[in-house]
């Protein structure tokens, strides 16, 4: 007797037939002699249930950025729905820390094989963060919205962030002039920090580019705090300009001010010019300052320009699109583009108006002005210089009109004897 079993290849969610053969070996008791042997064939069904296969994804490798790197980019691959199924698929990746990684996105489209992940770590922050990168399929129904037959597979790969020293932070200090022979100096110090949220011991110096012209008599600054204070001080009878520098040293990674292969260094610096003729910005104001005994200073102009011109020496500032004159006789001031522009002379000086019937003085009031008294444009009474040279209260366009009346009468002199009674 034989028994024989076949049926086609099987495939998953289909019907297969198989046939069963029995066979007898006949009268002769040979079954080679097939032609005397007998047969009985049965068929039965089997049916091939399809089972979602889990999704695919190669492994990530784990990388190795410093804090406060630029956006990092990982490639993907090897994402597939698996077992040669074709599903809609979905890839996901989540940060377990997000203070330091916030989770990534993903760049993927259904049924590539790759894609890409971002991340950027927040700023000032180091440490280790792992991500999770998961691939999801749509099941056999094809439907990713309906998760209860979803199969997902993941792999995590780690993000190692080194700490690096961030430079330590001063805030910028202004240009300023002083008069020859000024006395001692403070300039405060402010925004001093170890920089990207670290906390250092930090140490503060300066030095000056010409001690003939300031000399550096002492920086008070006590570590962790945020302020401090620079003194300095200008040589008896010198004339000139210094740079001064201001330095800012932290620690390093290993908190010790000692051990200066580490540390980090920020400065900031700043001209100061003693006896010299200067300018600087404060806010849309500009401060001109003459300094030099015995000067004497020219305003002419246009509609929109104004120019100081010194009767000897140089300008010392900062040129700007509003102001320029460093290093020259003339400063060239655009009003127009201030709202005050101050003028500031020494009473043994001289100030001097090449068209004198295009200025007249404007009313004063020494109450909100005590030191400053205004010039108008004679043909625009909103075009104001403030001066403070000699006294307030006097006419400097036409000197025996004190009062300002047109005419010169008793009441000038009676006004002189008032002011200089105060």
């Amino acid at each position: 007797m034989c028994i024989q079993v076949w049926a086609s290849r099987w495939q998953a969610n289909r019907v297969h037939t198989f046939a069963s053969q029995t066979c007898t070996r006949g009268l002769d008791n040979d079954l080679s002699t097939p032609g005397d042997n007998g047969t009985f064939t049965r068929t039965f069904d089997v049916v091939v249930n399809p089972v979602n296969d889990r999704p695919t994804l190669t492994g990530i490798n784990s990388l190795r950025i410093d804090k406060d790197a630029e956006e990092r980019s990982v490639n993907i691959s090897g994402v597939t729905a698996g077992g040669g199924e074709s599903q809609p698929l979905r890839v996901t990746a989540s940060s377990d820390d997000i203070g330091l990684i916030p989770n990534p996105s993903v760049i993927y489209n259904s049924a590539d094989s790759s894609g890409t992940l971002k991340f950027t770590s927040l700023a000032d922050q180091s440490g280790v963060a792992t991500i999770t990168v998961t691939v999801e399929d749509g099941a056999l129904d094809g439907d990713l919205v309906t998760e209860a037959d979803n199969l997902t597979y993941s792999r995590s790969f780690q993000v190692v962030i080194d700490a690096v020293n961030d430079l330590p932070l001063i805030d910028p200090i202004g240009n300023r002039s002083l008069d020859l022979n000024a006395v001692q100096q403070s300039i405060a110090l402010s925004g001093i920090l170890a920089g990207g949220g670290e906390n250092q011991p930090l140490k503060v110096t300066a030095f000056s580019s010409d001690e003939t012209v300031i000399s550096i008599t002492g920086v008070n600054y006590a570590s962790a705090q945020s302020a401090g204070q620079l003194s300095i001080t200008t040589q008896p009878d010198t004339i000139g300009v210094s740079v001064i520098t201001v330095t800012v040293e932290d620690g390093g990674l290993d908190n010790d001010l000692s051990t200066i292969d580490d540390n980090a260094i920020a400065e900031t610096s700043f001209e100061v010019s003693v006896g010299v003729s200067s300018f600087f910005h404060s806010g849309d104001t500009l401060v001109s300052f003459v300094r030099p005994a015995g000067q004497t200073i020219t305003v002419s102009g246009d509609e929109s320009i104004l120019i100081l011109e010194l009767a000897e020496g140089v300008w010392f500032g900062d040129d700007t699109a509003v102001a320029s004159g460093n290093g020259n006789r003339s400063l060239r001031v655009n009003d127009r583009n201030l709202s005050r522009f101050e003028l500031i002379g020494k009473p043994d000086q001289a100030i001097e108006f090449d068209h004198p019937q295009g200025w007249r003085m404007a009313d004063w009031d020494p109450q909100s002005e005590p030191n400053f008294r205004p010039i108008k444009s004679s043909d625009d009474a909103t075009r104001l210089l403030y001066v403070n040279w000699a006294q307030p209260w006097q006419n400097l366009l036409q000197h025996s009109d004190v009062n300002n009346d047109g005419a010169v009468t008793a009441l000038d002199a009676l006004q002189v004897i008032n002011e200089l009674g105060r």
